[in-house]
């Protein structure tokens, strides 16, 4: 079944800046996977950072202005927003959820985007790139355009804290205690989901410069876990789960006095793997802990 570019499958794509910036073969991997799977991307340059929670600590107010700019930037083209962030997906969602549920507030951020010639009405959405391909495309569908099916690999899941919680936000999507959507993700692409415990905790990236030794422990807890269950690599959906189990895996071995080598995958990589294209096109060379030429060699 052909999957053709209609108005339901295009999007107002906010990749975020960790992953323009720090893992941008995770955009560049979204975007040729979109591209085989009929999903238009309009880029808004004039999209800001959602503020990673950082900007909301120090100003809540200058906070929501930002993001309800962007989210109305989106709404003038008439477009759900499409992000592969997870701090993205809850910071947007956040926002979205308390300026339109509160007429109040609505009036007060409007007059801040009267002089930007823009007005937040909160009729569009936000959704993560797993949502999308869930419930927008279908995994049924995806399967039906595998080119390389992951046969063999045991893929351990990793959704990490945001895309789950709060429950308030992002519950209409998953169950925030025992998903399931990444996992049923894996099975469409032909892989073996691996299911284990931790999987929806805090990897400790926002942490980490303020008590690294604690960061490292929490996404080490999670990689020893994946080790002992002999899995082949980890699938996240968030840049910044990838950049704390992957760039900071030597250190989470140190403090653990464990040995760690274990591939870090964006599961947009994942997904142009199965969809056939070659994993030299994917920016796997970017990536610390390397994939094994094992894995490689299946895909070329």
């Amino acid at each position: 079944m052909k999957i053709n570019p209609t108005p339901q499958f295009k999007y107002a794509y906010f990749p975020g800046c960790a992953s323009k910036q720090l893992t941008g073969e995770y955009d560049h991997a979204t975007r040729l996977a979109c591209e085989k799977l009929g999903i238009k991307l309009i880029d808004i340059p004039e999209f800001s950072c959602c503020g990673a929670g950082v900007l909301k600590e120090k100003n809540k107010d200058l906070s929501r202005v930002l993001n309800a700019r962007n989210l109305a930037m989106a709404e003038e083209k008439d477009l759900d927003i499409m992000t592969i962030c997870s701090t993205c997906v809850v910071n947007l969602r956040k926002d979205l959820f308390e300026i339109k549920n509160s007429n109040e507030l609505k009036k007060e951020i409007n007059e801040h985007l009267k002089h930007l010639k823009l007005e937040f009405n909160g009729k569009h959405d936000v959704k993560h790139f797993l949502w999308v391909l869930e419930k927008d495309i279908g995994f049924e569908n995806i399967k039906k355009r595998l080119i390389r099916p992951l046969t063999g690999l045991k893929i351990a899941t990793y959704y990490g804290c945001h895309i789950v919680r709060p429950s308030a936000i992002n519950g209409q999507h998953q169950n925030a205690e025992n998903p399931e959507n990444f996992e049923n993700f894996i099975k469409a692409l032909g892989g073996i989901p691996v299911n284990l415990e931790g999987k929806t905790d805090c990897c400790g990236f926002h942490i980490n410069f303020t008590d690294k030794k604690s960061s490292v422990k929490m996404s080490g807890k999670y990689l020893n876990t994946v080790k002992e269950n002999k899995c082949d690599l980890i699938v996240t959906n968030c840049p910044f789960c990838h950049i704390q189990m992957d760039l900071y895996q030597s250190e989470s071995a140190k403090v653990l006095k464990k040995k760690l080598k274990i591939p870090i995958i964006h599961m947009s990589q994942l997904l142009c793997l199965a969809l056939g294209i070659r994993p030299q096109e994917l920016g796997f060379s970017r990536h610390i802990v390397k994939l094994p030429k094992k894995i490689l060699n299946k895909f070329k």
